[in-house]
């Protein structure tokens, strides 16, 4: 199933709701995803997902983890290639650049992979990242939403943050 059908088209419609890390991935796995891992530096947060997770029936297909997620990039991508990635940071903070360098500069995605990026809409995203290259952009008050896929040409990411 190409869930870009499901996640990415409604997410960029008319109305884009709350989007987060959380419902997207939630969204996914109700849409045929085989497994999805959540990530959260809050405790709040993360044990909010996991009771969200739990609620929804999907346990099985998803794991949880309370860590830094450029930290917990580091470590999962060398085990995994993902199809997608949604990431919802805290706005301002500047994880969301160490984690798309990375993501740019490592073998992280399928082929056919992209990352999905919510931040503040004056947070301004470079239009590349390494092997990643901006897709799509839409800007709903004041929540940006930013769409990656591999490049078929490598570019030098300009964003020195």
């Amino acid at each position: 199933t190409d869930l870009s059908e499901y996640i990415i088209k409604p997410a960029l419609g008319e109305d884009p709701g709350i989007l987060g890390a959380l419902q997207l991935g939630i969204e996914a796995l109700s849409n045929g995803a085989e497994f999805c891992y959540f990530c959260d530096n809050d405790n709040v947060s993360f044990n909010l997902t996991k009771k969200n997770i739990e609620k929804s029936g999907f346990n099985d297909k998803s794991a949880v983890y309370l860590s830094d997620s450029h930290l917990f990039l580091k470590r999962i991508s060398n085990k995994n290639k993902f199809d997608c990635i949604f990431m919802d940071p805290p706005f301002g903070n500047d994880i969301l650049y160490k984690c798309l360098k990375f993501i740019g500069n490592n073998d992280c995605l399928t082929d056919s992979g992209f990352v999905v990026v919510e931040t503040s809409s004056d947070n301004i995203l470079s239009d590349h990242y390494g092997k990643i290259s901006l897709e799509k952009q839409h800007t709903y008050g004041y929540v940006s939403i930013y769409i990656y896929k591999i490049a078929s040409d490598t570019f030098e990411s300009i964003d020195n943050r």
